[in-house]
Order: C-alpha cells, then structure tokens, then sequence
C-alpha cells in the first residue's frame, strides 16, 4: 500500500517518495509505502487500556477490510507494486484508492508521475522519481473544448476554473494558454482544490502518461 500524507499530521506514517502540490505547501506531500496495519496514534493523550483495546479491533477490522479488496482486486489486475493509495492531501477528497480496471472517464481519479507531466517543475524540486505522482480527476476528454486565457480555465463554455501565477512562497509557476479541442489521446487532469498543481499549470495529458485508474473506497 502507498499513502499520499501530510508531513505536518502527527499521526503519518514516513518513508517519503511522493505527490506535492504547489500552493499551500513549500514543500512536497509525500507518498510512502507503509504496513497495511501501521499505524501511529497522536500522543496528544494518554490512553486507557480499554481505549486502546477498541481502537486496536477498528483498526484491525479496517485493515482486513482494506486487505480482502486487495486480494479480490489483485485477482484482476496485473501484477503492479501497489493496490491502495491513501490520499493525505486536499487536492482530491481524502482517503483510500483502490486500483481499478474502470476506463479513463469524466471524473475519474488516476496517477500520472510528475516527471511526465510537470518535467521542469518535478526536477526543480527534486520530485522526478519513479515513485512521484499525482493523483487527479479527469475534467476532459478528447473532443472536449478547452479554453485558457490568462488566469482563467473554461471547459467546453462552463463556469470559469482560476489559476495561479505564483505559489504561497512567490515562486512563478508553469503557465500555458490556448484555446481549442483536445486531440485524440489527450485529457486533462485537475484537483478538486484551488491551489492544486494540475493541468492548469502543465496542459493536456496524453493518456499513454496515465499510470493507474482508482476508486475511493
């Protein structure tokens, strides 16, 4: 299993080597591959046995829960590193993320690594590892129009989706603008958040580049 997580949550498990966005964060959120039952509890409290008891049977029960769907799914998918993602971040909504056979649709989430996508801005950051990805929605298929004119992204004449010049630390980030059809083979990816880094900032994604499809669990 791998976990998107927030450096800044005292309960995340560590080992970075993973997804950063730009923004709200100076520096990257990280993907760690951890235990399916690591777990570490806040030590803002002292807990009682009993408290611990129930807490260790929720967590064991999640983790059989989470195990089993792994082991159906493993079943149909080719033989990958990981299954699971949990996602720590805001970009897209936080939680589990089973690895699926379901096509690259509409609001689908699926991983592409930075150093396709966002090759410039990964190497700036040392983010270009094999192991760095994101994690977003498709907003746009081929056919679909899209149209980026300053800071504002309109898909096919809907409501206006704003980009960002700089990040929380004043550093530019990567812009592109145009006006037109995405080519067959071609989608774009966003977050669901403000300041995610996605396809406002490096365009068009080529399929070929998407390297898993997931469910939330």
């Amino acid at each position: 299993m791998q976990t998107i997580s927030d450096p800044t949550n005292s309960a995340a498990c560590h080992e970075p080597s993973g997804a950063w966005r730009p923004g709200r964060d100076a520096q990257p959120q990280f993907i760690a591959q951890i235990p399916l039952t690591a777990c570490i509890l806040p030590a803002s409290k002292p807990y009682s046995l009993n408290e611990l008891s129930m807490r260790c049977r929720i967590l064991a029960f999640a983790a059989a829960s989470v195990a089993t769907l792994c082991a159906l799914t493993a079943l149909t998918l080719p033989a990958t590193k990981d299954i699971v993602l949990y996602n720590h971040s805001d970009s897209i909504p936080r939680g589990f993320y089973l690895r699926s056979n379901a096509p690259i649709a509409i609001d689908a989430f699926v991983t592409v690594r930075a150093g396709d996508v966002a090759p410039a801005a990964a190497r700036q950051r040392r983010f270009d590892g094999a192991d760095d990805r994101f994690i977003k929605r498709v907003a746009a298929l081929e056919g679909d129009h899209i149209c980026l004119t300053g800071d504002v992204l309109i898909i096919n004449g809907g409501p206006p989706i704003r980009r960002r010049s700089h990040d929380n630390q004043n550093a530019p980030l990567p812009r592109w603008t145009g006006c037109r059809a995405l080519a067959q083979g071609e989608v774009l990816l966003l977050g669901d958040s403000p300041d995610s880094f996605d396809g406002r900032y490096w365009g068009p994604t080529q399929r070929h580049s998407i390297e898993g499809v997931w469910r939330q669990l």
